[in-house]
């Protein structure tokens, strides 16, 4: 038996900014073959797993946020995903939360409840101005202390006003300020430089994004990478913009999902591995593990399994609860895609009721 990964000619482009996502380089699978010596030979079955670069064989992945809470545009973005099937992230200045013009948590929870990311834009910074006059944009330009207590109070508004700590944060008038992302606990952040393609310099506290849906998903779906774009204000014109950018990721079988939810999947699979277990005529067993924080990287991630086996269909769990899958039959016997979170305990495949 052997464990190998899918396709790995596609990924040297993302593997520095996948290390740069998890903070330091978790122990990750050289592809090296998993030898297993404890099996019988005549009981067992040939199978290999493969973790792909994005789920449900997607091209590439796609995140679009609003910035500056928006809240007249609310109903617009959440028809759009609910048409569309995609998510999006809010970067929400909290301290406007409550003030006209700058929505309510009533709303915002509504939002979440959708499958929306609700993520931070500061909470007073991105609308403080200079002491000596009206310049904007003057909270981007301190440092330290005072800019990781502003983004730590916005993450302890949000938590209190949606139900959870955010993860993701687009700097105050796009300006990074990555020592202090880090230390006020966020894991991704978004500047607003660049063409909005993901590339191998970029850490995951520096991502870039394109402005109003000129991101290029051509970009994406040649590089296999992820590309952001954020809007502001919803008018005729962004909408248009929107309405198109989603057609043309559905088009080219981009997968569009908020900052976080790509983020985890992007650092969850770089550093996964996975093992078999066991692998006989019935069933087959393995782990994911991918050595990461298991309170922040809590995503599921595909993992194929082939087995040369004559299974026509086939069931699976992760300790003991059934997980999502695909079941492709080939000319060697059966491929199965199975949706697992790592570090969540074994995972079973097993052959149809009927077959064994």
């Amino acid at each position: 038996m052997r464990s190998t990964f899918l396709a790995p000619a596609l990924v040297p482009a993302l593997v520095p900014l996948l290390v740069a996502l998890v903070g330091c380089a978790a122990d990750t699978d050289s592809g090296a073959p998993v030898a297993d010596d404890t099996m019988p030979v005549a009981d067992t079955v040939e199978a290999e797993l493969s973790i792909p670069l994005w789920p449900s064989a997607k091209a590439g992945a796609l995140s679009i946020s609003i910035d500056d809470n928006m809240p007249d545009d609310h109903a617009f973005w959440q028809a759009l995903g609910a048409r569309t099937g995609a998510r999006f992230t809010w970067f929400v200045i909290t301290d406007r939360v409550g003030r006209t013009g700058g929505g309510t948590w009533a709303g915002f929870r509504a939002l979440a409840q959708a499958g929306h990311e609700i993520g931070s834009h500061s909470a007073l910074l991105h609308d403080m101005r200079a002491p000596s006059g009206n310049t904007p944009c003057y909270g981007a330009t301190l440092t330290g202390q005072r800019v990781v207590a502003d983004y730590a109070a916005s993450r302890e508004a949000i938590r209190l006003g949606v139900g959870r700590a955010p993860t993701a944060l687009a700097y105050p008038c796009g300006t990074p300020h990555v020592g202090e992302a880090r230390s006020a606990g966020f894991a991704f952040a978004r500047n607003v430089n660049g063409a909005g393609i993901v590339t191998s310099q970029r850490s995951a506290l520096d991502l870039p994004s394109m402005t109003e849906g000129q991101v290029s998903v051509d970009a994406i779906v040649q590089k296999h990478t992820w590309g952001l774009t954020h809007f502001h204000y919803a008018r005729d014109t962004q909408r248009a913009k929107a309405t198109q950018l989603l057609a043309t990721a559905a088009q080219k079988n981009v997968w569009v999902a908020p900052v976080s939810t790509v983020g985890k999947y992007v650092a969850e699979r770089q550093a996964a591995r996975a093992r078999i277990l066991e692998a006989v005529p019935t069933r087959v067993v393995f782990e994911v593990r991918d050595g990461l924080r298991d309170d922040l990287y809590d995503a599921p991630i595909d993992v194929e399994v082939a087995v040369k086996a004559p299974w026509r269909g086939a069931s699976a769990s992760q300790s003991g609860v059934p997980v999502p899958l695909v079941v492709e039959r080939t000319s060697a016997g059966v491929r199965v895609v199975v949706r697992v979170v790592p570090d969540r305990g074994p995972v079973i495949v097993s052959v149809a009721e009927g077959e064994s």
